[in-house]
C-alpha cells in the first residue's frame, strides 16, 4: 500500500502544471491528491469564499457548456441550502490516480481523476450551462473545519438534490473479462485454501472411503482440478436510455442479432425483466439450461454481475449519495436509467423466489450478487419513503460489505442516514488523527446500547475474524471487516421476534473501553454440534440439513420422535416463518417479506418443504399422514415452500445445529467450539433478545473489581425453548456478573 501511494505521489509531481502546487488530503471526501495554482501572495485559490456554517452554505459548481473537444471549465458559487438552490448531485468513485486531468475551475487548473473527468465529460451539456454539486470540487479539501461543516451537511446536500447522479464510470476502451482481478484472486485464493485443507484431512479419512459422499471422495482422492469459469468478455456497450425502453419492445430488443455480444445490454434487459414483475420461469436470462456456446443468455447474467463488482457499488459513501436523493438516474458509460429499476427488480426477484417462483431451479444460488449488493439499498430507500426510523445500528449492520479507504468512515460514512437519535446526542464524525478505528467502533457500539437498552449491536457475524486491532473487545463488532448481506440477514430479518430477555433492558458499564460488564444467567453449555451450514447450493445444503437430522435423531432416542421431530424443524426455521410481501415499493411493486412465528398450521408448509427437497424423513408426522393433498392448487403449495425455505436459509447459513448439556437443540455461530477444555457457555442477558455463547478465556484484572472470570462474545443463538423469557425465571437469584473482552 505505501509503495502504491508512493508510486502515485510520483506521478502527480511529475505532471502537476508549472506554478501549481500538490497537496496530500487527510481527507474522508475520497480524493487523496488535489493541485492548485498559487499566485505569489499564495492567497488566489479556487476555493477563496468562506462558508457560512449559520446560514447551512455550499458551494454549487456551474458547468459550462461545450462541445467534447473542448477542455472542461467551470465556476464556483456559494449558495444556501435554506434557499433551496436547484442542483443535481454527482456520486462517483475516484478511480486510480494514475493518467488523471487538469481541468479549469475559476479560472485557475485544479487535478482530478479520469473518471471524475470522464463523468464531467459526460454531463456537459453543449451549450447550457449545469448546476452540479460534486465533492472534490465544492469543499475546500485544505480547510479542516469546512470539511467537517460539510460532512454535517450531506444528509441535506443529497436530500435537497433536484436528482442524484450515480457514476458508475466508462465503459472499457477494450474487452474485459467478466469476472474482474478482485474475483479472480478470490476464486483462486478459495481454491488453494480448499486445496490445502483437503491435503490435511485426507490421511485422516484414508480408512473412510466407502462412507464418503462421491463428491467429497472424488475432491480428496482424485485427479486436482483448478477451479474453471466461462470467460465472457465486456465490451463497448450500445447507448440507450431505458427510462425510455417500454416492455413491449424488449423481446425485439433481446432477438437484435446486432446486440447478441452486448453483455452490458443484455443485464439491463434482464433487470428491466425482473422490474415488471415477470416470473422467473418466464426470464430467458435465468434457464438453468447448459450455455456452454456462451448465448446472451449467459452474457447478461454474467454482465450484471460484473456491473455489480464496479467500485460504486463497494464503496460505504455510495450508500447515502443513492438512498437521500428524491430521484436518481444511474449512469454507465452511455447508458442511463432509473436508479429505481435497479431497486424494484431485486425486491420482485426476492419476493418471486420466497413465494411462487420457490421451485425454480436454482433460485436459492440465483443472482446472488444482485441481492448482496442492492438488498438493504431497498429497503432503507423503502424506509426513508415510508418515514420509518432508521437506527444507526440497523445501518452498520446492513453495510459491512461496503468498503472505505478510512476504517471510521464504516460508521461516519453513514450518519446522514440515521433518522432518528432518540433524544440522545448523536454522533459526529472525529477525523482527529488520534482517534482509531478501535476507538470509534466501541464508541459508536456504547452510544447505540446507551441509546436503546438493547444488545442488539453485539448480534453480529464475524467475531472470529477480526483486523481492525487486536485490542478490539469481541464484544465491539470489527466494522472494517466485510461481511455479505447473507451473513447479516438473520441479525435484522427475525431477531425482533424473540424476548429472551424477558421484556428487560441492557444495564451495562465500560471501563477503560475494553471491559464490558454486565449481568446474566448460565442456562447451559454447548454439548455437542455438528456440520456447519456454509453453502447455498441446494444439494450441499440439503445434505447437511439430514446430517443435522440424524445428528439429533442419534441423540433422541428417548423423546418420542414426534416431539423431538417438531422441536426440530422449529429449531430448524428459528421457529420464525415468511409472510407472503402485502406492501409495495412504488406503483404496485411488491416488497421483500416480513417474519413471524411459526403455529401449527405452518407444519404442513414443512411437511411440503420437505418433500421438495427430498428430506421426507424429516417431516414431523407418519408418511401416510403427509402425502400430497391434492385439494391444494400447485401454487399453493410452491408458495408454501418459498416462505419456509426462506426462513430457514436465513436462520441457518453461517450456523451449526447444537445439543445443550441439557438437551435442548439449537443453532448456534459456525465457529462455535466444543472441543476446549472449558466449552461455550450460553447465556440470557438482559438487553439481548436471544441467548449469547461466551466463551471462558480465564481471569483478567479488571481496573476497580480486581481479578474477574473473563469471556469473549462468539455469537447469539437460537435455542429452543429459551426464546422468549423462559430462560429469565430464576434470574435474581442465579445471575451472575459477566466481563465481556
Amino acid at each position: 500500500m505505501e509503495k502504491q501511494k508512493a508510486d502515485a505521489m510520483a506521478w502527480v509531481l511529475k505532471e502537476t502544471p508549472e506554478g501549481c502546487e500538490v497537496r496530500e488530503l487527510a481527507s474522508p471526501l475520497r480524493l487523496p491528491y488535489l493541485i492548485v495554482k498559487l499566485s505569489g501572495d499564495r492567497q488566489g485559490e479556487v476555493w477563496d469564499n468562506p462558508l457560512s456554517s449559520a446560514r447551512n452554505e455550499i458551494r454549487l459548481l456551474y458547468l459550462l457548456g461545450g462541445p467534447s473537444t473542448e477542455a472542461i471549465q467551470g465556476e464556483l458559487e456559494v449558495v444556501s441550502l435554506d434557499d433551496n438552490p436547484g442542483y443535481e448531485a454527482l456520486s462517483y468513485c475516484w478511480g486510480s490516480q494514475d493518467n488523471g486531468k487538469t481541468i479549469t475551475i475559476n479560472s485557475q487548473p485544479v487535478y482530478v481523476t479520469r473518471n471524475l473527468h470522464n463523468a464531467l465529460m459526460k454531463l456537459r451539456l453543449p451549450q447550457n450551462k449545469r448546476v452540479l454539486w460534486i465533492d472534490a470540487l465544492c469543499i475546500n479539501q485544505n480547510d479542516t473545519t469546512e470539511k467537517e461543516l460539510q460532512v454535517s451537511l450531506m444528509s441535506q446536500i443529497y436530500g435537497k438534490t433536484n436528482c442524484g447522479l450515480l457514476w458508475l464510470g466508462e465503459e472499457p476502451e477494450q474487452p474485459v473479462s467478466s469476472v474482474n482481478e478482485e474475483l479472480e484472486e478470490e476464486i483462486v485464493d478459495i481454491w488453494k485454501e480448499s486445496d490445502d485443507l483437503l491435503k490435511d484431512i485426507a490421511p485422516i479419512l484414508q480408512g473412510y472411503q466407502e462412507r464418503l459422499p462421491s463428491e467429497l471422495k472424488d475432491a480428496l482422492y482424485g485427479d486436482p482440478k483448478a477451479p474453471q469459469h466461462n470467460e465472457i468478455m465486456i465490451g463497448k456497450t450500445t447507448e440507450i436510455d431505458w427510462r425510455k425502453v417500454h416492455s413491449q419492445y424488449m423481446t425485439t430488443l433481446m432477438q437484435d442479432s446486432s446486440l447478441v455480444e452486448d453483455g452490458i445490454f443484455h443485464a439491463f434487459c434482464l433487470l428491466r425483466l425482473l422490474e415488471d414483475h415477470h416470473h422467473l420461469n418466464e426470464i430467458p436470462y435465468l434457464t438453468m439450461d447448459s450455455d456452454s456456446q456462451r448465448t446472451y443468455i449467459s452474457a447478461g447474467r454474467h454482465a450484471l454481475a460484473w456491473i455489480l463488482k464496479l467500485p460504486w457499488f463497494d464503496r460505504i459513501w455510495t450508500v447515502q449519495e443513492c438512498i437521500l436523493p428524491k430521484s436518481c438516474i444511474i449512469m454507465y458509460g452511455p447508458v442511463k436509467a432509473a436508479w429505481t429499476m435497479f431497486l424494484r427488480a431485486t425486491e420482485n426477484f426476492k419476493t418471486h423466489r420466497s413465494s411462487c417462483c420457490a421451485d425454480v431451479p436454482g433460485v436459492n444460488t440465483m443472482l446472488q450478487p444482485l441481492i448482496e449488493t442492492l438488498g438493504h439499498m431497498s429497503e432503507f430507500t423503502q424506509a426513508r419513503l415510508l418515514g420509518s426510523d432508521i437506527p444507526l445500528d440497523s445501518l452498520l449492520r446492513s453495510f459491512r460489505a461496503r468498503d472505505a479507504t478510512d476504517p471510521r468512515d464504516k460508521v461516519y460514512g453513514l450518519l446522514p442516514l440515521v433518522t432518528e437519535w432518540y433524544d440522545h446526542d448523536p454522533i459526529f464524525p472525529d477525523y482527529n488523527i488520534s482517534t482509531t478505528p478501535t476507538q470509534t467502533y466501541t464508541r459508536a457500539v456504547l452510544k447505540m446500547i446507551e441509546i436503546s437498552g438493547s444488545l442488539d449491536i453485539l448480534s453480529q457475524p464475524g467475531h472470529y475474524l477480526r483486523k481492525a486491532s487486536p485490542t478490539l473487545p469481541t464484544w465491539v463488532p470489527d466494522y472494517s471487516q466485510r461481511i455479505t448481506r447473507v451473513g447479516t440477514e438473520i441479525f435484522g430479518q427475525n431477531a425482533s421476534l424473540y424476548d429472551a430477555c424477558d421484556g428487560r433492558s441492557a444495564s451495562v458499564r465500560a471501563i477503560s473501553e475494553k471491559f464490558l460488564v454486565l449481568e446474566g444467567r448460565r442456562i447451559g453449555h454447548i454439548r455437542e454440534a455438528a456440520a456447519r451450514m456454509v453453502s447455498l447450493h441446494d444439494t450441499r445444503r440439503n445434505d447437511i440439513y439430514l446430517d443435522w437430522y440424524d445428528f439429533a435423531d442419534a441423540r433422541n432416542h428417548d423423546v418420542e420422535i414426534r416431539t423431538w421431530k417438531r422441536h426440530f424443524w422449529r429449531t430448524l426455521c428459528g421457529d420464525c416463518i415468511a409472510e407472503k410481501p402485502i406492501k409495495s415499493f412504488g406503483a404496485g411493486h411488491a416488497i421483500t417479506a416480513t417474519f413471524r412465528r411459526v403455529d401449527e398450521d405452518d407444519e404442513s408448509k414443512f411437511h411440503e418443504w420437505c418433500r421438495f427437497y427430498g428430506l421426507e424423513k424429516a417431516c414431523t408426522a407418519v408418511t401416510a399422514e403427509v402425502s400430497t393433498n391434492l385439494e391444494v392448487p400447485q401454487d399453493s403449495r410452491t408458495e408454501s415452500i418459498g416462505l419456509v425455505d426462506e426462513a430457514i436459509r436465513i436462520s441457518t447459513l453461517g450456523r451449526r445445529f447444537f445439543i445443550s448439556e441439557e438437551m435442548h437443540m439449537g443453532l448456534a455461530p459456525s465457529h462455535t467450539a466444543i472441543s476446549y477444555s472449558h466449552p461455550d457457555e450460553i447465556f440470557v442477558i438482559p438487553g439481548a433478545r436471544s441467548p449469547f455463547v461466551l466463551r471462558p478465556v480465564g481471569e483478567r484484572y479488571v481496573t476497580g473489581d480486581g481479578i474477574a472470570q473473563a469471556y469473549e462474545v462468539v455469537g447469539e443463538c437460537y435455542l429452543h425453548g429459551f426464546m422468549d423469557g423462559e430462560g429469565m425465571a430464576d434470574f435474581q437469584k442465579e445471575k451472575r456478573v459477566i466481563y465481556l473482552v
